[in-house]
Formats: C-alpha cells, structure tokens, sequence
C-alpha cells in the first residue's frame, strides 16, 4: 500500500522527553479558542430534569432479580474495546493511529475534512460527514441500533464537535436577543455547551465498540516552575476535558522526533519518528489503564503507536 509519509524504520521509547524536538507542523488557529474560564458556568449549577429515586418503605418490597441477572464477570473479554483520546498538533499522526484499530472503521469528519493520512489503510474503512448536530445525533442512534459491521468509530474531532454544538445551542436559544453580537457566547450557552458535551460523549463512549476521540492541542505560557498544572492539553474547555479525561482508557499526545537511522547500503539518514505520550507527565495531560497486576509504570511515550501496541501496554505485557 502507498504511505504518503516515511514511517521509522525502528522503535523506540522515549524516557525522557525533555530533550524531545517537536516538528514545527502548521500551528494551531486558536482565535476561535472556547477556553475561557471566566465564562465557562459551573456544570453543577445547570439543572437537570430527573426523576427522584424510588423511596420504598422497606427492603423486602423491592424485587432485585433483573440487577442480579445483569451482574457478570469483569475479565478482559468484557473489557475488550477500547475508548481513547487522541490529541496533538496538526500532521502529528492522530488520524493515522487511529487509522490501525479494528475495522470496519467509521470515521465522522466533524468538519475536519483531513483523512488523507488513513487512504489505504487495512481493513474496511468508511467516513460520514458531520456538519451539524443533528447529523451527530443520528450517528450515534445509527451505530447504537446495532445494524452495521463496524468495530470502531473515530470521531475526528471532538474540538470542532464543540464548536459545533455550541452553534446549535446559541441559534436555538429562547429570547434571543437581536443586540447581541451571536459570536460572543454567554455564560448560560457555555454552562449548556458542557451539559451537551457530557451527555453526548458519555453516550458515544459506551457504544459496544472501539470509540477513538479526536482533539487539536492547546498550550499555555506557563512560566511558574513550580506548577504542577499541565500546560499541554486538549483544546476543550475545562469542564469537557474533565469528563472525556475521565471516560475514556487512555489520553495521548502525538508528537515528532527527528532521528538518525542507518540505510541498508550503510548510509546515515534522518527520518521523522511518530510518537505518542502516554505515562504521567507534569506537562502533558496524559493517561492510560493499567491492569491491577502490573507493577510497573506506563512508558512515557512510545514510537510507531498503533491498535496493537497500546491493547498490549493495557494488557501489562511491555
């Protein structure tokens, strides 16, 4: 098959990053930037409309045979798909690990418009466009009917995903106000973007299938040594980044380093090496799941990432 880009010619892991130069890829337009904290709402002040629970008046009126039938067994078959964030700059590789999960493969172009790097890859491959969120919705209703051959769903990318959704908020707004500039989001818009985007992740999230989220990056100048906040993260407001952070089985971020590798006539060649960040960094908000009986620490980044090499690394087996 064709490659559009010279993939490395070895593996590596990558210890220490703090030597590691990242590529000068085309920077990321972050004027349209969603981050604010300012005017970010508390989530928990959004009120949302729920049933109270059941209050019986003792426990022997309450029948638990269908909550007993449901409990199984946790082992890796029930655990088998995967759910994963991917995050980086442009031309970092996202797409293309991605690209290397179980096929049949869906890919939502969330007006994103850039899955050159997956032509050819293995397996069945198919995209859909996305460009507002009823589509999104009907995604989701279509891949949860169950009536599709498809093992994995890479939504590329959740930060237009949020651009999108936040559009579909401020244009259904009630008592929308004609004096009020519609590029400007208002607290109570960004406090439903968050209630939107939880409910919408978390439902994608528990598809039976792989579910790969994709995310542009986005750095702060954080000149305060001392901090222990990450300054490298995914381009989602604050309150988004926590519950995809939280629901998913690992965060990495997609790097390149430039490397020196021997041709077979002998020759010394530099050649770009694919990487991504997976162990505990002060810098980078990275994450991914260990099974309890591995006593060891995740790598800190990793070359050539693929399906099969982080399935392994969840699996303790590196």
């Amino acid at each position: 098959m064709a490659k559009t880009t010279t993939k490395p010619q070895t593996e590596i892991l990558v210890d220490d990053l703090d030597d590691i130069e990242i590529s000068n890829s085309e920077k990321l337009d972050l004027t349209d930037e969603l981050t604010q904290s300012k005017v970010e709402a508390d989530f928990d002040d959004i009120p949302v409309n729920m049933p109270p629970p059941a209050k019986p008046t003792g426990m022997s009126v309450m029948d638990f045979s269908m909550f007993e039938e449901g409990i199984e067994e946790i082992t890796a078959e029930s655990e088998a798909y995967i759910k994963g964030l991917l995050y980086g700059r442009n031309g970092t590789g996202k797409t293309y690990i991605a690209g290397t999960f179980p096929g049949p493969r869906l890919f939502l172009d969330i007006k994103e418009r850039g899955l050159k790097s997956v032509v050819g890859a293995e397996g069945d491959q198919k995209k859909r466009v996305v460009d507002t969120f009823e589509m999104f919705q009907m995604a989701y209703w279509y891949l949860k009917s169950g009536n599709h051959d498809f093992e994995t769903v890479v939504l590329d990318n959740v930060t237009n995903l949020q651009k999108l959704i936040l559009d579909h908020i401020m244009g259904k707004e009630e008592n929308w106000d004609p004096t009020r500039d519609r590029d400007m989001p208002s607290q109570r818009e960004y406090g439903y973007l968050s209630q939107y985007m939880q409910t919408w992740l978390i439902n994608y999230r528990n598809l039976p299938m792989n579910v790969i989220f994709i995310a542009q990056e986005k750095s702060t100048d954080d000149t305060d040594l001392d901090s222990s906040q990450p300054v490298v993260f995914p381009q989602l407001t604050t309150s988004v980044r926590g519950i995809i952070g939280g629901a998913v089985d690992f965060v990495g971020n997609t790097f390149i380093k430039m490397a020196e590798v021997k041709t077979e006539s002998g020759a010394t060649v530099t050649v770009p090496k694919y990487c991504l960040r997976l162990g505990p960094s002060s810098k980078y908000v990275t994450k991914i799941r260990l099974p309890q009986t591995c006593s060891k620490t995740a790598p800190a980044a990793i070359a050539n990432a693929s399906y099969a090499k982080l399935k392994k690394i969840m699996e303790g087996e590196f």
